[in-house]
């Protein structure tokens, strides 16, 4: 059982009840944000909507340090990594790029990132292999 899980419990009497509060705030936050987008945009396609913001999720996620190759994280990370992630955006559309470079930019950012995940712990164990050895 995860860690927090036992609250649940206190809360409803069985998993019925506790998967049922969770489809509600689900789905009344969907219905939220499918609202606040119409209103943005005064229309939606079912074709195109949302096409490109999977990008724009994963880049919040790793951009607030949570590792691709799972484990774990903070919510406030996600949430300071989504407006990094905004603030870069829009820096880059102050200085009137192309449009495909400012994607181009913010994937060479992802990538960047991604490789500091992977290379900072292997770098982190060599400092302490060498600290080691000199003591």
């Amino acid at each position: 059982m995860r860690k927090g899980w036992p609250y649940f419990y206190v809360l409803a009497e069985n998993l019925n009840q506790i998967f049922a509060v969770d489809s509600l705030i689900t789905s009344s936050a969907s219905r939220l944000a499918s609202f606040l987008w119409v209103a943005m945009n005064t229309s939606s396609d079912p074709a195109t909507t949302g096409s490109s913001y999977e990008m724009y999720a994963i880049a919040a996620v790793v951009l607030g340090g949570i590792s691709m190759s799972g484990g774990k994280g903070k919510c406030l990370g996600i949430l300071f990594g989504a407006m990094s992630y905004t603030i870069i955006d829009k820096i880059i559309v102050a200085l009137k790029m192309d449009s495909l470079i400012n994607d181009a930019i913010k994937g060479i950012i992802l990538i960047l990132v991604i490789m500091v995940q992977i290379i900072g712990p292997k770098i982190k164990e060599r400092l302490t292999r060498h600290k080691e050895r000199v003591s």
